[in-house]
């Protein structure tokens, strides 16, 4: 009886939660927690229900554009092309991740549920890491090392300030990465132009090189100490 009295209410909703994915692909964040809450309510009402059978079935809708807007956001990622006379800094994908892990927090901040939201981010993530790498492999302009460092400590800074728990181990290892990397430049780029120097100084306190006569001007060895096998500068 409800069936056929109430027959149009999931074609419509299905018609209302497509115009709001043509408007903009980020509205399935908001619609996926709403609509979960409304399963969730109706559910432990009754779960054989007109109304809680209706509602799933408009979430398994909900959720298939969730999906596919995490996965366009991704082939976005992989398509990314970086004009080879230009110089790279943050990565416009790197700046991406970041807005929508603002937006997401804040619709998901009082969601019953976000274990949609952490499986996203979990792959969103991994595509972002992935596609810093090929990008900064492919550079020409801007050295590999730089490329590394200056996105991953932008990812390391977004990660820590929005506390994203799933996204720990990922924080962790944004860090590492920047570190690294700030050490690889610092010791094989900043460190070409004083060629004499490149005899893997890692070997010396900062009093020995400067007592070594390697003919590497004063003002430049100061800006330089070697402390525990890492670069730090002044």
């Amino acid at each position: 009886m409800m069936i056929k009295v109430f027959r149009c209410i999931e074609p419509e909703l299905n018609n209302l939660i497509s115009l709001g994915d043509k408007i903009d692909s980020f509205n399935s964040l908001y619609m996926l927690v709403k609509m979960s809450h409304h399963v969730w309510t109706a559910e432990n009402v009754d779960p054989a229900s007109f109304l809680s059978t209706t509602l799933g079935n408009v979430l398994v809708t909900v959720k298939r554009n969730f999906d596919k807007c995490i996965w366009n956001q991704m082939k976005q990622m992989e398509d990314v092309k970086i004009s080879k006379k230009s110089k790279v800094g943050i990565l416009p994908f790197v700046r991406g991740f970041e807005e929508f892990a603002e937006l997401a927090e804040s619709i998901f901040r009082s969601a019953e549920r976000r274990g949609d939201l952490d499986k996203a981010y979990t792959k969103l993530i991994r595509a972002v890491y992935n596609n810093v790498e090929k990008v900064a492999n492919e550079s020409q302009k801007t050295p590999r090392d730089v490329v590394m460092m200056e996105n991953f400590h932008h990812i390391f800074s977004t990660l820590s300030r929005l506390k994203i728990a799933c996204l720990e181990t990922e924080r962790r290892e944004a860090k590492h990465k920047y570190t690294e990397h700030l050490q690889s430049y610092v010791i094989y780029s900043l460190g070409q132009p004083l060629e004499k120097l490149n005899v893997s100084f890692l070997h010396f306190s900062r009093g020995e090189i400067v007592n070594l006569d390697l003919k590497v001007p004063q003002k430049d060895i100061l800006k330089i100490t070697v402390k525990q096998n890492s670069i730090v500068l002044f």
